[in-house]
């Protein structure tokens, strides 16, 4: 071993001349370097409190020069603590010689321990496992020692532990809960497995390990999503299969590839593994002489790739290159999947991923998914999206990602604040006209069953995956097969959790587009009139006042089901059951929905103008129980309006899940200004489950829509006295013949013979909504001596 040209950066060398206890380092950071070297492996670490730990070093001695050079420059100029060699081929130990060695020569030594799997090499030792063992045999710093499986203990905060150590003469590798796995005679297979966690951050490493032992450890990982990986053998297909991605659902991939690779790393089918497993990006330090071509999300950065994880902020970055990405880092050990959310930031050719959580405010989600064609038992092929921020989303360049026919969104779109948004490939889709009608193509229930949504920065920002779609196209938890002609909805618009199986329910296909009005039905009170007191007024001879109405909510449409015969002049349509009607739990007659065998009970109400009003209320009472089963999942009471278009729009749902009911609920809900046209209609359809025995009913009554403004013509009623003598007035000097009178709206001063006072108060009639109108009294006093002789 000779003397140590050292090449050294500025910095580097005003650190050197500094004492290595000198050294600051960040005690809120952990910074994780991978060294671009030729070929092979080196990752420096840098713990918070100013550990270090190298883990493996490279090909040759140019990369050993390389490494050396590197960690002297960030100021370590004599010493590491930890030195590990994930496995004995010489891509992974070869430049150690030119890294550690005696200090008055210029090498490092390392001060805490240096570890390697036990036995031999596979098929011997080579002349680089040679030196290997020479230079930790306990001249440069402990001897090295064999890894304990399991064992985990703190640096600066942050665990280290075992995850798999091997031994070539027993042919096992023992996971960290025991678990042996028996390998075959490759030195890969061998590789020991080290994670490292702080708070949210999870980082996975294990030189070459391959499939074989990946595939078991990775379900036994204490945490079930990793912030970033570092691939497995350079990115070979001996390693990183869908299986063991799936488990431990890496978030960012870095490989090791080097320039000097003639071995086609990384392999297009572990690109495409990473991609479909929901990797956000995938950094490789350079580009072999044989690497395919960049798959999308991947980066050749022909650079050193440092991750940078800050605890206090729960972020990460990834640098190298022109790359400057930063991420949020997950849970932990919780399981939900990280969803990052990039924004471009890097002036390089490649978009640089800036990574929020999909869970902030104003999020755009796929709401509702139905993957069924119209001969599928479907309404068609669609995707709701929705938008549960204050403020209209521009979708222009946004793309919808499904098994088939993507579809890139253009600035005409747009999803209105706390809005939705229906692309489908059938127009109408039942009875709703899509914001796109296009061809796309979903998969019913399968592998591809999927639907994402992916910004214009063209990184996902919502995923829901069923039946057997890989974890690339799903948040949490796999939702399971879906009801033939069904569709998934979220729970609640909007909710997101970051777990399908939380978010999402099976419903009967209820899409909606943007013009669909307010989501949340609110209910509206129309408060009791109250009297104005009766002043005294003094008598005239002769009065004829003008009533005005009072502006209370008018009648527009009613029915209160009085018979077992619906009314043909409220309602046009009558589909299914809808004219059982019978009492149900309330008094009399009620409208009874009951789905039958194959669903599909519906009643449409006529045409109402409500082109003058400036609000209206749909009145209404429900309750939903079983006359033979009760209602449950999907058996549901639909609550729909038309748009001036003529689109059926839903105002409200009442899911068939819950308990029956022992009494009707009133709602009084307002209707959104969509429904404030000439040509309203409203209409009640339940959703039955397909059972021959299901009776699953829903009873509605007391039906009513009110507007705020009154249309009809102006009613005078003309009141004169009766034919009595006319009154005796004893004149009184101080009297001023004409008498002060203040009326009010609600009062109508009579004269009587004795004199005496009346008081009437009119309404509208609200039982008469079409010609010939009608007045009704609504309250009189001193009715005698007088008569009411017309209208006029």
């Amino acid at each position: 071993m000779g003397h140590r040209i050292v090449l050294v950066s500025l910095a580097g060398l005003l650190t050197a001349f500094a004492s290595p206890d000198a050294l600051a380092w960040n005690a809120d950071q952990l910074i994780i370097h991978h060294i671009n070297v030729s070929f092979g492996d080196a990752t420096f670490i840098e713990f918070p409190n100013g550990v270090t730990w190298l883990i493996d070093t490279g090909n040759s001695d140019s990369d050993g020069d390389t490494i050396f050079n590197y960690i002297y420059n960030l100021g370590y100029t004599s010493s590491i603590d930890y030195l590990s060699a994930s496995h004995f081929h010489a891509d992974h130990v070869g430049g150690a010689d030119m890294i550690i060695g005696p200090l008055v020569d210029g090498y490092l030594n390392y001060s805490t321990a240096a570890y390697h799997h036990a036995g031999s090499q596979v098929g011997g030792d080579s002349g680089a496992t040679t030196t290997w063992r020479t230079l930790t045999n306990g001249s440069y710093g402990p001897a090295a020692a064999i890894p304990t499986p399991g064992a985990s203990w703190s640096i600066g905060g942050v665990t280290a532990e075992w995850l798999a150590v091997s031994n070539t003469s027993t042919g096992k590798s023992t996971l960290l809960d025991g678990t042996t796995v028996s390998l075959s005679s490759n030195e890969n297979s061998y590789s020991i497995g080290l994670r490292l966690s702080w708070n949210g951050f999870d980082y996975f490493t294990a030189g070459d390990m391959t499939s074989d032992v990946e595939d078991v450890l990775g379900p036994k990982t204490a945490s079930n999503n990793y912030d970033v990986l570092k691939v497995g053998h350079h990115g070979s297909s001996s390693s990183s299969s869908l299986t063991f991605l799936n488990a431990i659902k890496p978030e960012v991939a870095v490989i090791f590839v080097g320039s000097s690779n003639s071995y086609s790393h990384p392999a297009s089918g572990t690109l495409s593994n990473l991609v479909n497993s929901g990797v956000s990006w995938i950094y490789a330090t350079a580009r072999g002489s044989s690497s395919p071509n960049p798959v999308s999300k991947m980066t050749y950065v022909e650079d050193t790739i440092v991750v940078t994880y800050t605890n206090s902020t729960n972020r990460y970055t990834v640098t190298g290159g022109s790359r400057n990405d930063a991420y949020d880092a997950d849970e932990g050990s919780s399981g939900a999947t990280p969803t990052p959310t990039p924004t471009a930031t890097s002036a390089g050719p490649t978009a640089t991923p800036t990574v929020t959580p999909t869970s902030a405010p104003g999020a755009v989600v796929v709401n509702q998914v139905g993957p069924f064609s119209t001969s599928s038992g479907g309404l068609g092929e669609y995707v709701e999206l929705y938008n549960s921020s204050g403020s209209a989303v521009n979708l222009d360049g946004w793309q919808l990602d499904v098994y088939g026919n993507d579809y890139t969104f253009t600035s005409a779109h747009s999803i209105p604040a706390h809005g939705f948004f229906l692309i489908s490939d059938t127009n109408p889709t039942g009875d709703v006209t899509p914001d796109v009608h296009t061809d796309i193509n979903i998969a019913d229930n399968g592998a591809n069953s999927y639907a994402r949504l992916l910004n214009n920065s063209s990184v996902i920002v919502d995923r829901v995956g069923w039946a057997s779609a890989s974890s690339a196209y799903y948040e949490g938890t796999l939702l399971g097969t879906l009801g033939s002609g069904k569709a998934w909805k979220r729970t609640s618009d909007g909710q997101d959790t970051g777990n399908n199986l939380i978010d999402f329910s099976e419903i009967s296909c209820a899409p909606r587009n943007s013009a669909y009005g307010m989501p949340t039905a609110t209910p509206t009170i129309t408060p009791t009139p109250t009297h104005t007191p009766t002043p005294t007024h003094t008598p005239t001879p002769t009065i004829t006042p003008t009533p005005t109405p009072t502006p209370l909510p008018y009648l527009r449409f009613s029915d209160d089901f009085p018979s077992t015969v619906l009314d043909a002049s409220n309602w046009t349509v009558n589909v299914g059951e809808a004219q059982s009607v019978s009492d149900g739990d309330h008094p009399g007659y009620a409208l009874n929905l009951n789905g039958q065998s194959t669903g599909g009970d519906r009643i449409e109400s006529k045409a109402i103008d409500l082109a003058a009003q400036t609000a209206a209320t749909l009145t209404y009472a429900y309750e939903r129980a079983g006359s033979g089963d009760s209602p449950e999942i999907n058996d549901d009471l639909i609550v729909e309006y038309t748009d001036s278009s003529g689109t059926w729009i839903e105002l409200t749902r009442y899911y068939g899940s819950g308990a029956d009911m022992s009494d009707y609920v009133v709602v009084s809900t307002a209707l959104p200004a969509a429904a404030l046209h000439a040509n309203f209609r409203f209409r009640f359809r339940s959703v039955g489950t397909n059972h021959s025995r299901r009776h699953d009913d829903w009873f509605v009554d007391d039906v009513e829509v009110r507007g705020n403004v009154y249309i009809g013509p102006t009613w005078t009623p003309t009141v004169t006295p009766t034919s009595s003598p006319t009154p005796t007035v004893t004149p009184t000097p101080t009297i001023t013949p004409t008498p002060t009178i203040t009326p009010t709206p609600t009062e109508t001063p009579i004269v009587s013979p004795t004199p005496l006072e009346m008081k009437i108060n009119f309404q509208p009639d609200p039982e008469t909504v079409s010609p010939p109108y009608g007045w009704m009294l609504d309250w009189v006093e001193g009715w005698e001596g007088a008569e009411i002789l017309g209208w006029h």
